[in-house]
């Protein structure tokens, strides 16, 4: 399976919500989420398509213990717990159209600076009941804080077909028979040499 840079966004100021829109139809999807606070706790939420409605249900872990639910909530809980700290995370969508969509991400927080405090973590299981193709991540910070300058959101999709533009006159060498070829971008067409 190839994969493909969907979007990426990087706050140039602060802010409370980090979005990549316009995101190619995939049936596998990765999120890439790491935020900065600016001096107050922050929060990860995750919306899909920018929808508030109560479609989301979440199962989540925090630190290892005991499991905890929310249903019918309007948005999943990234790094359900507010800090003032960065935090990373990495999430895995399954998004077939017509299905529930199907989501699991795994996130961690610096907790405090230095050696002498443990990260904390967290794990989720969540589902989104709309069945419409995803094209966009909005995360959404809910605490007092904000998204720090430099804080990032990023998709990645499986399946994703890349095109390339070769120049006119690119010269292409085969190692294995020793022949070059010469490609006409108005024809479309390679040449030997």
């Amino acid at each position: 399976m190839a994969w493909a840079k969907l979007g990426t966004t990087t706050l140039t100021s602060s802010a409370d919500t980090i979005t990549v829109s316009d995101m190619t139809v995939t049936k596998f999807k990765t999120l890439l989420a790491h935020t900065l606070d600016t001096g107050g706790e922050i929060y990860q939420g995750l919306r899909f398509n920018s929808d508030t409605t109560n479609d989301y249900a979440v199962r989540k872990s925090y630190n290892g213990g005991a499991d905890a639910t929310y249903t019918s909530v309007t948005q999943m809980q990234f790094m359900g717990n507010a800090f003032l700290a960065d935090i990373f995370g990495v999430g895995y969508l399954v998004d077939i159209n017509g299905e529930e969509k199907l989501f699991i991400g795994f996130s961690v927080s610096e907790n405090a600076a230095g050696a002498s405090t443990a990260p904390t973590r967290e794990e989720q299981a969540d589902k989104y009941i709309e069945g419409a193709d995803i094209t966009a991540f909005n995360l959404n910070n809910t605490s007092a804080g904000d998204y720090n300058t430099n804080s990032n959101l990023s998709a990645l999709g499986g399946d994703v077909t890349e095109t390339v533009t070769l120049q006119n006159g690119t010269i292409f060498e085969e190692t294995d028979t020793n022949k070059a070829y010469i490609w006409n971008s108005s024809t479309k067409t390679w040449t030997q040499l």
